[in-house]
């Protein structure tokens, strides 16, 4: 029932119709969705960004556990399941940027755990580090500027927020 609406919204993006059954079980279920994400008959690229995204969620039986934990507080659970819905998107995000890098191998990437000095070559992990910290100033500072102008906004008070002062 709901895997043709999936299937609509990823030839919208250009995804593979085989990763709807993923991610409708990813929504329930972080195990099962990465699981049917690993074998599905998709491109590479497409099954990771699928994977990260859905481990990102983290499935609606965790959503529930967490649910549960917090019913005798006042924590409200809708701020959490909407960072968890960002963070799916943005996780899905960093990762097509990250396969995107022009990078001669993802062999490339591999950081040996006793790694001995760093070498100036494209396959030492000194540039592997400073390629990753590029891109996370990079999305740091989109996150700052979307935090400016969220906050500026609202204290114009543009768009109908209230500012409730105690």
């Amino acid at each position: 029932m709901f895997i043709p609406f999936i299937e609509a919204i990823f030839n919208i993006f250009g995804f593979d119709r085989s990763l709807a059954p993923a991610v409708l079980s990813g929504f329930f279920e972080t195990t099962i969705g990465c699981q049917l994400a690993s074998n599905a008959d998709a491109p590479l690229m497409q099954r990771v960004i699928m994977i990260s995204s859905i481990i990102a969620w983290s499935g609606l039986s965790v959503h529930f556990q967490v649910m549960s934990m917090i019913s005798d507080t006042e924590i409200k659970m809708t701020p959490y399941v909407i960072a968890r819905f960002l963070h799916a998107i943005l996780a899905g995000f960093v990762c097509y940027v990250m396969l995107k890098m022009p990078v001669g191998s993802f062999e490339t990437l591999v950081v040996p755990a006793f790694a001995m000095s760093p070498q100036g070559t494209a396959e030492s992990w000194l540039y592997v580090f400073k390629i990753s910290t590029q891109v996370f100033v990079l999305l740091f500072i989109l996150i700052v500027f979307a935090a400016v102008i969220v906050n500026l906004v609202k204290s114009l008070n543009i768009i109908g927020f209230k500012v409730v002062k105690k």
